[in-house]
């Protein structure tokens, strides 16, 4: 067995202290390719800690350079979407710091059908099964098992070579579908039958591509008109699959239901101007104007202004007409404004909220738009949203993109 890389490539190993990625690492330091190892410990599992300090000593003996993380689930969370976005984060992350682009994950032809029958269950899909070779945040995600080798094969190679391991103890209980579809289906195929299966899925995907290569023209800076789109394309599938390409161009993993679709794709259809649907702790969907878009949570900020006027995000120009209002009003605070708020301008009280409305101000900018705050805390005066723009040039100057994320 060998992993079919080669040695002309560095790469990070993703490595568990599983049987999978346990083989992996043997094959690597046989066939003299440069790696290292990043592990992640949620300390979920009561083994937890005894896996990471089997993969250290592993590491140690064998001179691999080793990455960790530990980690602990918050509370309220999809526990699968979280667990995996906080590995692929971090995967990403030692990759930029490491210059090691290539990340290696040793999921195999039982996970890629095991994937494939959840994936027929679920609906539809932009990929059947596990793909050999994706992009994730500036990262290569490479898995050379994908469809070379099975679970047992693997399991087979660590124990003939003596190579140390771990199961996770929740792999074996059929109460999980995964678990259910491995032990009732996956473990009573030959290996002939998976071989034949495997190649029918790579076909298929060969035929969706085709078709997912016209939805994705669509997704322009990582936005999608409706309109637009429901002008080619209106019906459940397409727009279901539009969804799911909108998420993996975001890197947002969030296993959406066609169910969740239906009710985004009714939302659309409604004259609902601003809405958001919460995906994870860090990102959310909008349509905002007909738009459809992934966001990050909207960054908080808190600045304060003297008549210095050096701060590099938000610049008051004091030549300005406007400037008036801020007289005697120093220090100034700036920070994304209440829409329940209301200021005094021209001698009028003017509603934030029927302001934003005025201007059409996109619900996700709502959430960072700046308010001007006199040292007394009273809201002296609020920017006028530019469309399409998180930038103003007026009285106040400043470009939200600045912000660090």
């Amino acid at each position: 067995m060998q992993t079919n890389l080669t040695n002309k490539e560095k790469y990070l190993l993703a490595c568990s202290y599983g049987p999978d990625s346990m083989a992996l690492f043997h094959m690597l330091l046989e066939e003299n390719i440069y790696f290292e190892v990043v592990h992640v410990n949620y300390h979920i599992l009561e083994q937890a800690n005894d896996d990471e300090n089997g993969i250290r000593e592993f590491c140690k003996n064998h001179n691999v350079k080793l990455h960790v993380l530990e980690t602990h689930m918050p509370k309220k969370v999809n526990e699968e979407d979280w667990a995996r976005t906080v590995r692929y984060d971090y995967f990403a992350n030692v990759a930029k710091e490491t210059g090691i682009k290539n990340v290696l994950i040793a999921q195999h032809i039982d996970d890629f059908i095991e994937t494939y029958y959840l994936q027929v269950e679920r609906g539809y899909v932009n990929y059947y099964g596990i793909k050999e070779r994706n992009e994730y945040k500036g990262a290569i995600i490479i898995r050379p098992f994908a469809t070379l080798y099975t679970k047992d094969e693997l399991l087979k190679y660590v124990e003939e070579h003596n190579i140390p391991y771990s199961i996770d103890p929740s792999n074996l209980v059929p109460v999980f579908k995964r678990n259910k579809i491995r032990i009732e289906k996956i473990n009573k195929m030959t290996r002939e039958e998976k071989s034949i299966l495997i190649k029918e899925i790579l076909k298929k995907n060969q035929d969706l591509q085709a078709f997912l290569t016209k939805i994705d023209s669509f997704i322009i800076n990582g936005t999608v008109n409706y309109y637009d789109f429901s002008s080619q394309f209106n019906d459940e599938q397409s727009f279901y699959l539009m969804l799911i390409q909108l998420l993996n161009r975001s890197f947002v993993f969030h296993e959406i239901s066609l169910k969740e679709s239906n009710e985004i794709k009714k939302v659309c259809e409604s004259k609902t101007k601003n809405w958001e649907k919460v995906l994870n702790d860090d990102f959310s969907l909008y349509i905002e104007y007909g738009e459809i878009s992934i966001k990050k949570k909207a960054q908080n900020y808190l600045e304060t202004i003297d008549l210095r006027n050096v701060n590099p995000i938000f610049k008051i120009d004091l030549s300005n007409k406007n400037a008036y209002l801020f007289k005697g009003k120093f220090p100034l605070t700036i920070k994304p404004v209440n829409t329940k708020e209301k200021y005094e301008m021209n001698g009028k009280t003017l509603s934030v909220n029927r302001q934003f409305i005025s201007w059409k101000v996109p619900l996700s900018i709502r959430k960072v738009r700046p308010g001007i705050y006199g040292k007394n805390g009273k809201l002296l005066y609020v920017p006028r949203y530019e469309s399409g723009k998180e930038k103003s040039k007026g009285l106040i100057q400043f470009d939200l993109g600045k912000l660090e994320k």
